[in-house]
């Protein structure tokens, strides 16, 4: 099939699947017996399964990563060897202060915009340098993050070009779900994009893995298209472009070669590596806007110029009504 080379995450443990530790260990088996290159986590995981299916996992070789569980938080995640955590899930509880730590620890609700109030530089960094000690990649997520707490022009989204390849029913749900604007006052979801922020750069700074995602296809994050956005955002939190095109290309082979024990054959133009490539007209390593300026694109050997790719975008376009 012509398209990308997959690595599937199963399908999630969390609350609905997870109450017991030996059904729980009984279903993470069965998804790596159909094929799944590693175990998906979501929330509400409890803390003994946890400790069961981690420690399985690790005796049988399988991956697993993705949420925090509350019952687990980040530090005890970190501890006892998740492999990813996605959209720096579980990053805030841990960089806030003493007192507001205790607050949380105690039980108590505490508004969002208190927690971003009491987030302390040291305790960022401090949490880097402990993921990076537990060797523990992150898929940041940011764009997505920003979409959703910052305040958005429907109409304006909606007529971006990239959104003519998604059907006009997916648009329409999209348009709904906006329709009521973000879940927080705009003030607060600045605070919050500019934590998120601050984390990931200090994340970087420590020498983290940093593995790049989208969280497509998310509410106006058209697959393909979201990647130019995060690399955006990556930038704007102060990366610079080589530190973000690694994220998508060197640092996932790595990914795969350490944590999924696959060849890791891709990722650099070296002699023997798998032909997948992007041939540019401009250096993106000056601009990183110049990665979209495509000359055409090599899939495991096989070409695909500029004017064909054009040609199945507007398949695409006329499918969706575009």
């Amino acid at each position: 099939i012509l398209g990308p080379t997959l690595f599937v995450g199963s399908p999630p443990l969390d609350a609905s699947n997870s109450e017991h530790p030996d059904s729980t260990i009984a279903l993470m088996m069965a998804h790596r017996s159909m094929g799944y290159d590693f175990q998906v986590i979501h929330n509400g995981v409890p803390l003994m399964v946890w400790d069961s299916l981690s420690e399985e996992a690790h005796s049988r070789g399988y991956t697993f990563g993705g949420l925090i569980p509350d019952s687990v938080g980040l530090r005890y995640a970190l501890s006892t060897g998740i492999s990813y955590v996605d959209h720096l899930d579980g990053y805030l509880p841990q960089i806030v202060s003493d007192p507001m730590k205790a607050r949380l620890e105690a039980g108590e609700y505490v508004p969002l915009r208190e927690m971003l109030d009491a987030t302390v530089g040291r305790k960022m960094r401090a949490m880097a340098a402990h993921t990076r000690s537990s060797d523990t990649w992150v898929i940041p997520t940011l764009y997505y993050w920003e979409n959703l707490y910052r305040p958005l022009d429907v109409d304006s989204v909606l007529a971006q070009g990239e959104m003519r390849y998604v059907p006009a029913s997916l648009r329409r749900t999209w348009a709904s779900q906006r329709s009521s604007g973000p879940p927080e006052s705009p003030a607060t979801g600045e605070l919050l994009i500019d934590v998120r922020r601050r984390t990931f750069r200090a994340l970087v700074m420590a020498g983290v893995g940093v593995l790049m995602g989208t969280y497509s296809p998310q509410p106006f994050n058209v697959p393909g298209f979201s990647l130019r956005h995060e690399l955006q955002s990556m930038s704007d939190a102060g990366l610079t472009p080589y530190e973000v095109l690694v994220t998508g290309t060197r640092k996932v082979a790595e990914y795969a070669q350490r944590e999924l024990l696959e060849a890791g054959n891709f990722g650099t133009i070296v002699q023997g590596n798998r032909a997948d490539l992007i041939l540019l007209r401009e250096n993106p390593l000056v601009d990183l806007d110049h990665l979209w300026n495509q000359e055409g694109v090599m899939v495991r050997g096989r070409w695909i110029s500029r004017e064909e790719i054009d040609a199945r975008l507007a398949r695409i376009a006329e499918r969706n009504g575009g």
